[in-house]
């Protein structure tokens, strides 16, 4: 029924159909319930939806008849001189196939209308009852005629109707969803994460204005997301980049494999996709670790806690480039949260790295940056960084019974000579 669609909350759906001349068509909620009517006026970027793509909407009141809801495209509308020239290919996105489905099932049902040269299904979304494939014919006249008579029409062989559109970009310079496409620009004297298979990705290219709501339903689309943190983009930048954490390494690899650098369903321009994980250390061979003081120079060392911490709103960061300075590292892990002060560690004479102090601006951030970004390479360093909570009482990392931060602090004040 139309009333168990929640209003004012962000949902996603597919176009089911689109009058280009009267300007209005229908939208298929992922929730289920029935279609929801969109007007042109209510598409919140572009003038027009393509038939078979992904939107994110809010559910509004109509108001031309009680108790009816209509749908305000938040995402996904396209420019209508882009789609008009959108290119064929032999590359096609179909939706609305059996959940249960296989991929030489797929082969079957499709290779009845044409040579099918390779069916891929995707990962199933989570409260979906069906499944989505991408499938490539043999040659672009294949695939043509099954977009032009099949879409919207029931295979022989199954029972419901599926969506068939062409796996392209929507904008006419785009590339293909699924052909290699160049990577987007990396911020100068920054590294994304690399590292082994885990559950953990990172996500660069995104659209500036994307929600982290949208980034869960987008990915959502080939596998189960569990979490999803939109990190604040740097400045002059036209994208923004996400941690996203799937179900699992399983899932998360056949993203890294199959939609690196191409389009999700759903965007208009590729994205790059690593894991977040990085348990190497990628710290500089030979560094001594910055915590740990020569006994000579301050009479005390600042070992690494025996024990982990308590958390807290204070960090220690080691394992940074040693020429790093305390507002470049305050701007860097500024990106994941709100950073008060920055402190920086003495270090052995000629060390290749440093240890700094941090004192975010609640436990939370200060806990999110220990769990996601300790043995990682934040946005903006080229080597990974260990990050742990500062001991906040006497013991291991502390001098005298004040804490590392306290200590730091009058290091600042009263320099070595």
């Amino acid at each position: 029924a139309p009333g168990t669609l929640p209003a004012g909350v962000l949902l996603s759906g597919t176009v089911k159909r689109w009058d280009g001349v009267k300007g209005f068509g229908f939208v298929t909620p992922d929730a289920g319930g029935v279609d929801l009517f969109v007007h042109i006026k209510e598409l919140e970027e572009g003038d027009c939806l393509i038939p078979g793509s992904r939107v994110m909407f809010e559910a509004v009141a109509d108001p031309r008849q009680t108790g009816k809801y209509r749908a305000k495209i938040r995402a996904g509308a396209q420019k209508r001189e882009a789609a008009a020239t959108a290119p064929i290919s032999e590359r096609l996105y179909c939706s609305g196939l059996p959940a249960e489905i296989t991929e030489e099932q797929i082969l079957a049902v499709f290779g009845q209308y044409g040579s099918v040269a390779s069916a891929r299904k995707l990962p199933p979304t989570a409260g979906k009852t069906s499944a989505a494939a991408l499938i490539r014919m043999l040659d672009l006249g294949q695939a043509k005629w099954l977009v032009d008579n099949m879409n919207g029409q029931i295979p022989v062989g199954l029972m419901t109707p599926v969506t068939i559109t062409y796996a392209e970009a929507k904008a006419s310079t785009g590339p293909s969803m699924l052909a290699p496409a160049p990577a987007p620009p990396v911020p100068v004297g920054a590294a994304k994460p690399i590292g082994p298979p885990s559950d953990k990705l990172y996500m660069l290219g995104l659209p500036l204005e994307i929600t982290e709501e949208q980034i869960s339903s987008v990915f959502g689309q080939y596998g189960q997301v569990t979490s999803v943190k939109k990190l604040p983009p740097l400045p002059g930048k036209n994208d923004s980049a996400a941690l996203v954490r799937m179900a699992d390494a399983l899932q998360a690899k056949w993203l890294v494999e199959n939609v690196d650098k191409n389009i999700p369903v759903g965007l208009t321009a590729p994205v790059s996709i690593s894991f977040a994980e990085n348990k190497g250390g990628a710290a500089m061979a030979g560094a001594a670790p910055a915590a740990q003081l020569q006994q000579g120079m301050l009479g005390h060392a600042l070992a690494a806690p025996s024990s982990p911490a308590a958390p807290g709103t204070d960090l220690v960061v080691d394992d940074v480039p040693a020429a790093a300075t305390e507002e470049q590292v305050q701007a860097v892990l500024g990106q994941y949260g709100t950073v008060v002060s920055a402190r920086k560690l003495p270090s052995f004479p000629g060390s290749l790295t440093a240890s700094f102090l941090l004192r975010m601006g609640d436990v939370q951030q200060a806990q999110w940056l220990v769990d996601n970004l300790n043995r990682n390479i934040p946005v903006g360093f080229s080597s990974a960084v260990g990050i742990r909570f500062a001991s906040a009482g006497q013991g291991a990392g502390c001098v005298g019974g004040h804490s590392l931060y306290d200590f730091a602090s009058q290091q600042q004040q009263a320099p070595l000579p």
